[in-house]
Parts: C-alpha cells; sequence; structure tokens
C-alpha cells in the first residue's frame, strides 16, 4: 500500500499560516503545534538522544478571556545557558532530517547574527542566555520537527504584533520590542497592537523567520486544521493566543521577489557554494543562464527567486559570495500546482515519490532516494527510478 512520505510534503497540510495577534514566542508557538495534533511522545523521544537534563514536557489546557478551551501550551525545567558552538553541536547531533536540521540551524544562526549585532561581538563567540537554556532549546527544534511531522513546505506568517512600552533587559530599560527581536524581525510586517507588554521574544521572532516563506495577510487557502498556543499575559481584551492553521493551498498565485545579478569576472568553481548556501537561506530557486555582457565579454546571469521579506537577507548572500557590484530585486507572481509526495517500496528500497495533482498525476520519484539506494545496491540509478515508478502504478 502507497504511504505518505515520512519526510516531505504531507499530501492534506502543505499550507500553514501563522496568526502572531498577540505577538509570537516559542513556547506559543510549541503550544499551538502540540494543539494542533503533534504528539507530545514523538517530541519526547525525538529529543531523547541529546540527553537534556531536567527535560519535562507538560501540556495543559487552559483559557484567555474565556476563549480556547482547546489550547495548548508547555512547560519545561530550566538548565545551565549554552554558547552558539554548543547549540549547534546539539541541532547537529539530534538526527533530525536534512530539512529539519537546516531550518534549525538557520534559527540558531539567525539568534547568534542578532545578538552579535547588540553585543558587538562575533556570532561565534556569543554566549546565549534566555534562548540557549533548554526551554528554548526545546521550542526551536519542538517547532522544526512539527513542521516536518506535518510536511509543511509553505508556511506564512501575519503581520507580528509587538506591544509596546519597555522592557525591563541586562541593560535597563529598553523600549519595546527589544534589540535582538527587532533586528530578527527586519525586513518582516509588524505593528504594535495598542497593547503596553512585550508581545514578541527573540526565540519566537527567529522561528517565525527560519520556518516562514513569506509574511502577508491570510494566504487564499483551504483550511482544514487549526491550533492555539495559549499564553498567560492579561492583554485585557486581546485574548493571548498563537493561532495556526493548517490547510491545502486554493491555486491562487503568490507574490514573490525575484533578486537577479550579472558576473563576468568569476571562478565558475565558486557557484556551487553560492546555490548551497542561497538555497540554506531560504531561497525557493536558483538559476544561470549565460549571457554577453559590454565589451562583449561572456557572463553569467544569476536568478534567485525569493518569499517576501526574505530579498535583502539573500542579497547580502549575492554580495558576500559572488563578485557583483549589485543585484536588482522586483516582485513577481508565482503559481504552484498543487503536489504531495508518497513512499513506495521498491526492490532496492523505499522510495519517496513526488506526484502532481490534477487529472493526469504525474510522478516523479526523488532523485536522491534513487541516487542513495542504487549506491547501496550496486544499480544503476535509472533502475531504482524505473522499479519506483513500477511500485507507484501497481498501487
Amino acid at each position: 500500500m502507497r504511504q505518505p512520505a515520512k519526510i516531505g510534503a504531507d499530501p492534506n497540510f502543505p499550507t500553514a499560516y501563522i496568526h502572531c495577534s498577540a505577538g509570537v514566542s516559542g513556547d506559543l508557538l510549541l503550544g499551538a503545534w502540540l494543539d494542533l495534533g503533534y504528539p507530545r511522545e514523538a517530541l519526547l523521544s525525538a529529543l531523547a538522544p541529546l540527553s537534556l537534563p531536567g527535560l519535562e514536557i507538560e501540556v495543559e489546557r487552559g483559557q484567555s478571556r474565556d476563549f480556547g478551551d482547546a489550547c495548548a501550551s508547555s512547560r519545561r525545567k530550566r538548565d545551565p545557558h549554552r554558547r552558539a558552538g554548543e547549540i549547534l553541536e546539539l541541532v547537529a547531533g539530534a538526527g533530525l532530517s536534512e530539512r529539519a536540521r537546516g531550518r534549525a540551524e538557520r534559527i540558531y544562526t539567525f539568534l547568534a547574527n542578532a545578538e552579535g549585532r547588540v553585543h558587538g561581538k562575533r556570532p561565534e563567540d556569543i554566549h546565549f542566555h534566555e534562548v540557549g537554556a533548554l526551554d528554548a532549546v526545546v521550542d526551536v527544534l519542538g517547532s522544526v520537527l512539527a513542521a516536518d511531522y506535518f510536511g509543511l513546505e509553505t508556511i506564512i506568517g501575519s503581520p507580528v504584533v509587538v506591544g509596546g512600552g519597555t522592557a525591563a533587559c541586562r541593560h535597563g530599560d529598553l523600549p519595546v520590542p527589544a534589540p535582538a527581536t527587532l533586528f530578527l524581525l527586519e525586513g518582516i510586517p509588524i505593528r504594535g497592537g495598542g497593547i503596553e507588554q512585550e508581545l514578541a521574544t527573540p526565540t519566537g521572532a527567529a522561528i517565525l523567520r527560519g520556518l516562514c516563506t513569506g509574511f502577508g495577510p491570510f494566504p487564499e487557502m483551504i483550511p482544514e486544521k487549526t491550533g492555539y498556543g495559549l499564553g498567560h499575559l492579561d492583554l485585557g481584551r486581546t485574548p493571548n493566543v498563537l493561532r495556526i492553521t493548517l490547510g491545502r493551498a486554493a491555486g491562487q498565485p503568490v507574490a514573490v521577489e525575484v533578486l537577479e545579478t550579472h558576473i563576468d569576472d568569476m571562478n565558475p568553481e565558486f557557484y556551487d557554494l553560492l546555490f548551497e548556501r542561497l538555497l540554506e537561506a531560504g531561497a525557493l530557486d536558483v538559476t544561470l543562464a549565460p549571457v554577453q555582457m559590454k565589451k562583449n565579454r561572456p557572463g553569467v546571469h544569476v536568478t534567485v527567486l525569493t518569499p517576501q521579506g526574505k530579498a535583502e537577507e539573500l542579497a547580502e548572500v549575492l554580495i558576500e559570495e559572488t563578485s557583483t557590484l549589485g543585484v536588482r530585486i522586483s516582485t513577481a507572481r508565482r503559481w504552484c500546482v498543487e503536489r504531495r509526495v508518497e513512499e513506495v517500496e521498491t526492490p532496492y528500497g523505499p522510495v519517496r515519490v513526488k506526484v502532481r495533482a490534477g487529472r493526469h498525476p504525474r510522478p516523479a520519484p526523488e532523485y536522491a532516494d534513487c541516487a542513495r539506494l542504487a549506491k547501496a545496491k550496486g544499480v544503476p540509478a535509472e533502475v531504482v527510478y524505473r522499479a519506483a515508478l513500477a511500485a507507484w502504478r501497481r498501487e
């Protein structure tokens, strides 16, 4: 029997919308994932190899302004703070899928860069405080594991309500949002919301930035499941909840940004690393095309497709990794055909198959799976590929 792939797009929930009407924090996000049905036991099992001291996760039901009998929140015991390098070692040793590991590493890289800007230090020298404690480690890994569990590829975030007033920190009373939080929210739509409290935390902002493929109003989608993360703040008439809605895209184009530049003086060997860095930073697609430039020089046209809100970040990667002196940024619309990922059994092992939805589904075995099995079994990749297609058609 054909099964949805364990790693990849879930055929039911390829899209999510994170509604931050009362701010965003790590515990609100984790509570919403748990309320959606991400099993507490799955989270504990995934975190077990890390041997985190004093790890306890409790799911409790409650209400905020008589709202949310279905809300969930979590509590963990605290432990000593960690440095950025220790956190990344934890992530590398967590046994996460490639996509989940990339998301977790991206989140902590964002945190290290933001803290480095605040304290005037290199990111690798940063000693995390609140965001390095066990609470935040569980929040970050829990969110990336849940996104993987639901097979989410497209995650859209709402404008973030950050609150107002001042917040006490080690440096004194500072305006809300706190400096690190504001750095993490650069390029993301935010608003005060008329609430004189700190509603967005660095951990929440980093998770949001690391998971979301875009930001804006509720996208056109078919909602199928909703979960609420419950906080404990008294926000007056506003319930202290964060909402995540899972569903399927309704087949409408979404806005994206396009980065372009021409290069005629770079070692072509460096493009391999450029592709890797851009995709790790959240690019949707990267392409190269030959062009004839001024003075009749042959050059390369680089095009990067990026979700809204990430253009400046990816432009910095282009400037850092290439010899370009400038990047053009424009807005376009992207129409994606709905697809699902299924897993089939072949004589060589399991293979994921991407299937384009529609009246005439088009299956495409995952090349990485075919190549891995071909090496292990000593057969050509095409043999495994054809076996996967045959298995899909039989089932």
